[in-house]
């Protein structure tokens, strides 16, 4: 497999600085199924679990040197997005909710394998799964926390440099969704509260009835009610989250405030968290690219990181009983997260302005959205329509979106008509055939050229 991405890499003509990027994670769940495949003349039994080596022994003495075999739940999915825009789904493992230790041995196995074949891993992104969170704590040893080190861990494959830990952007800007969604003072587990005024989720709705009912033109046209009660599909929809808290709902909400007369002041708390999630927003989906330390963008991001600390800082300082303290701000994963995808992209931009004077980091391609992308394949556009797929299923789906989608991302400034094109098959570049063929076994046509890894 990494002989077919550094392959592929060669033949788009990828720049240095593109074999520089990130390793993106996730897991998605299967269906628990045994399937019989072929290879060659070998017959393979797939659906169990199958991480590496470290994983079966941890399995051993958890279960006292008994060996256990279960099917797998899930697939843990790695994809290689460099920083002009090549992307490569590098390796997947056939899980039962992976763990922590199982992450790190396979997340660094994948770096050390990449920096051989020439690219250089400098930041990780991934969602606020508990297995997640606890992978970035291994890295550090009391008393230092992720927080005091920015969220930036020595390069093991690469000891000069380090490598960030990422949040994904548009996970965070959920969790502050919901925690504005639980936000009231009727019963509700929040009452959310900056410099002393409630943050209420009555205060979004009640500017959104207002703009409809007071207004012949809508203000944000883009807002319905699903964005205020959404259900439990909705509350995945990136987007639902995203037009709640950028910088439209801001205009909005000031508008709303203003029309009060001067009794609008206890929407001065609202407009300042909005003033720093819409910032936050308008920065992680931009496309354009930041080239110089200088850039007024990198300023902007550290004050928004700066004012979740602040209001953290003014809660935790306050003669509140603890319990009022928690219900008065956001849970603490939530402020982690926010601080481990400001930090860790400031630290990683940082880095990569420093070192190469012609590098450029795009903001809008830092997140999670490349493994959403080929989630999103593996349930739809390949072999039908079929969102519970087995493990044999997804290893071929794998494959044909390889060789279906561009290996050049459309966030990208390095696209161009030569390169948005998808991967040729790894037997365009040998010289022998990938498949051998047996004395014994009569020879057959060959229907596809595509490996399974």
């Amino acid at each position: 497999m990494f002989k077919w991405m550094n392959y592929e890499c060669d033949n788009k003509n990828v720049s240095r600085q593109g074999r520089h990027g990130g390793l993106s994670f996730d897991e998605v769940a299967i269906q628990e199924d045994l399937v019989y495949t072929r290879r060659d003349d070998e017959i393979l039994l797939k659906g169990f679990i199958d991480i590496n080596e470290e994983s079966k022994y941890g399995s051993l003495l958890k279960n006292k040197g008994i060996p256990k075999t279960d099917l797998a739940s899930h697939v843990f999915q790695m994809v290689f997005l460099g920083n002009t825009g090549f992307r490569w789904p590098i390796a997947y493992f056939a899980t039962r909710e992976i763990s922590a230790p199982e992450i790190y041995s396979v997340f660094w196995d994948a770096v050390f394998q990449l920096h051989e074949w020439g690219f250089t891993v400098d930041y990780a992104s991934m969602d606020g799964a508990v297995s997640n969170r606890s992978f970035i704590k291994l890295h550090f040893t009391e008393p230092v926390t992720p927080r005091q080190a920015n969220f930036m861990v020595t390069n093991r494959a690469d000891m000069r440099r380090k490598l960030a830990m990422i949040m994904d952007f548009s996970h965070c800007v959920k969790k502050i969704r919901n925690g504005l969604l639980k936000s009231g003072s009727h019963g509700l587990p929040k009452e959310l509260m900056i410099d002393g005024k409630q943050v209420l989720w009555s205060y979004f709705r009640d500017a959104y009835t207002w703009s409809l009912d007071c207004n012949t033109i809508a203000f944000n046209r883009k807002l319905t009610p699903s964005h205020f009660d959404p259900d439990t599909a909705e509350k995945m929809r990136n987007h639902l989250s995203e037009e709640v808290l950028d910088s439209d709902m801001l205009h909005l909400m000031e508008t709303y405030q203003a029309s009060m007369d001067g009794k609008g002041g206890h929407l001065d708390s609202t407009v300042k968290l909005l003033k720093n999630t819409s910032t936050f927003i308008k920065i992680f989906r931009d496309k354009r690219p930041i080239n110089k330390l200088c850039d007024k963008r990198l300023t902007e991001l550290d004050d928004v990181a700066k004012f979740f600390l602040a209001w953290e800082r003014q809660l935790e300082e306050s003669s509140l009983p603890t319990k009022d303290k928690k219900i008065h701000m956001l849970s603490y994963e939530c402020r982690d997260d926010i601080i481990s995808c400001i930090n860790g992209f400031l630290g990683f931009a940082k880095q990569t302005l420093t070192i190469e004077a012609t590098a450029e980091v795009t903001p809008a391609m830092i997140n999670s959205d490349v493994i959403e992308n080929v989630f999103c394949q593996v349930r739809s556009t390949h072999n039908g329509s079929n969102t519970n797929p087995t493990v044999a299923a997804y290893g071929s789906t794998i494959n044909s979106i390889i060789l279906g989608q561009s290996t050049i991302s459309m966030k990208s400034n390095a696209k161009s008509v030569g390169n948005i094109c998808a991967a040729n098959p790894l037997q365009f570049y040998t010289k022998q055939p990938l498949t051998k063929q047996t004395k014994n076994m009569p020879k057959q046509k060959v229907l596809s050229n595509v490996i399974d890894y």
